[in-house]
């Protein structure tokens, strides 16, 4: 399974569950495992640890 790009609140295109990044720029389907960048996250980079650390 790949990583797919989505906005807040967009069904998973796997099994339809609403994703919700809680102002995060990553999140897993708690249905099917399924993983999504959050296209509309505000940092710096995606996926960057924090601080840079």
């Amino acid at each position: 399974m790949s990583i797919d790009i989505i906005e807040d609140s967009m069904p998973c295109d796997y099994c339809g569950t609403l994703i919700q990044f809680f102002d995060d720029d990553f999140a897993i389907c708690p249905e099917c495992g399924a993983e999504f960048w959050n296209m509309d996250y505000t940092g710096e980079f995606p996926g960057d640890n924090p601080d840079h650390v």
